[in-house]
């Protein structure tokens, strides 16, 4: 029986940035998460990343798109890419080797002016 249903993809869970963020004084934005996928995903697979300016998450307002491998639970981005007052989202998904996805988790930041 357990041959007829698609496996589930476990969704990743974002740890950071959300709320507010201070770039003050630094070069990068460190983008975390946690996924179950990572330690038992032998097979590989990769962290579909996309960065939005705004809350509208439309491809026109997308300002970073990433493959991270799947070993990661961070990535660090340019904070040149980030402009004070302003708020970003972003969202995050797990791809398997077979190309089985997570659904997307999203989380909206404002970064202090």
């Amino acid at each position: 029986m357990r041959g007829e249903f698609e496996e589930d993809v476990s969704q990743p869970r974002i740890i950071s940035p959300g709320d507010k963020v201070d770039l003050t004084g630094k070069d990068t934005l460190e983008f975390r998460w946690y996924s179950y996928m990572r330690s038992t995903s032998m097979n590989g697979g990769y962290f579909d990343l996309r960065i939005f300016k705004g809350t509208d998450m439309y491809e026109s307002n997308m300002i970073l798109k990433q493959q991270v491998d799947y070993t990661k639970d961070r990535v660090e981005v340019d904070a040149k890419l980030f402009e004070p007052g302003q708020v970003y989202s972003w969202e995050l998904r797990f791809v398997k080797y077979d190309l089985k996805k997570s659904d997307w988790v999203y989380e909206t930041f404002r970064v202090s002016p």
